[in-house]
C-alpha cells in the first residue's frame, strides 16, 4: 500500500471513521453477549445461538454490498444499513424466542452430524 494515500484528508478521515466504526461495533457485540448473559440469563452457549442471525446476515450483506452499489447510491445503502442494525440491536430485548432458536439450532447441528 502506497503510504503517501494518507495525505488525501478524504481517505485518512474515511480510515479513521471505519477504524471507530469497528471498534463501536466490536464493543457492541461484546457488550451485547454479556448483557444476554448477566441481565438475561442466558447461558454462554445460547448468547452465541441468540447472536448467530445477526453473523449470518452481516456475511450475506457483505456478499450482496457489491452488486447492490451498483444499483444504488451509496447514501441509501447507508442509511438501509443504519436502520438494519438498529432494528437487529433492539429486537433481543423485545423478543424471547429461546426456545425456538435452541430447537431449531439442535436441528441443524443434528443434521450436521
Amino acid at each position: 500500500m502506497d503510504m503517501r494515500l494518507f495525505l488525501i484528508s478524504n481517505f485518512s478521515i474515511g480510515v479513521i471513521v471505519y477504524l471507530l466504526i469497528t471498534c463501536v461495533l466490536g464493543s457492541i457485540m461484546y457488550l451485547m453477549s454479556l448483557w444476554l448473559q448477566f441481565i438475561k440469563g442466558l447461558s454462554p452457549l445460547y448468547a452465541g445461538l441468540y447472536m448467530l442471525p445477526a453473523a449470518v446476515f452481516a456475511l450475506i450483506a457483505f456478499l450482496v454490498m457489491p452488486y447492490l452499489l451498483t444499483r444504488f447510491i451509496a447514501r441509501v445503502i447507508m442509511f438501509s444499513g443504519l436502520i438494519f442494525t438498529t432494528i437487529s440491536l433492539i429486537l433481543p430485548s423485545i423478543l424471547d424466542y429461546r426456545d425456538l432458536l435452541s430447537n431449531t439450532m439442535l436441528y441443524i447441528l443434528d443434521c450436521l452430524v
